[in-house]
């Protein structure tokens, strides 16, 4: 096991080490050989390691990859930004790429039994210039295919890079 150095936001990995440090105030993590590594190559290529989501990964890379971080003071860690809003070609494209029928979103709206109810959901989903990701039949939706909120979000991130 190595341990990593991180900076004032805890995230940031400034060094690895072979030792825990005993100086008081040093924030570390304890990780394994490969992670060390990892880190260790990122900061040799001046990548700004991080840790994200338990992974160590290089704040570059996701910058060229088009994946939008932002820090989270309350949490004190990043976080993948979640877009807003897509259009609906892109959530089509995405949900397409996932194994995801869009037909099956057109088949949901059919069955709602309130006329008025449908017909909103209809244009909602066939007129719309975007699709919000907190509209409440998104999560509706969703539930239909099985996906948690953390996959709506992760379709949504792929949504907005097509």
């Amino acid at each position: 096991m190595k341990y990593l150095i991180l900076g004032p936001q805890r995230d940031r990995i400034m060094r690895v080490v072979d030792e825990q440090p005993t100086r008081k105030g040093v924030r570390t993590l304890e990780v394994s050989n490969a992670k060390a590594a990892t880190a260790k190559t990122l900061l040799d290529e001046g990548k700004q390691p991080i840790i994200l989501n338990g992974e160590v990964v290089g704040l570059i890379d996701l910058h060229e990859s088009g994946t939008d971080l932002r820090w989270d003071a309350q949490d004190g860690r990043f976080k993948i930004v979640v877009p807003e809003k897509v259009t609906p070609r892109q959530l089509k494209r995405a949900m397409i790429k996932a194994g995801l029928n869009p037909a099956t979103i057109t088949v949901a709206i059919n069955s709602i039994e309130d006329a008025t109810e449908q017909a909103l959901a209809k244009a909602d989903w066939e007129d719309a210039s975007f699709i919000e990701r907190q509209y409440p039949l998104i999560n509706q939706f969703a539930a239909g295919f099985g996906l948690s909120e953390e996959d709506v979000d992760e379709l949504f991130r792929a949504a907005a890079k097509e």
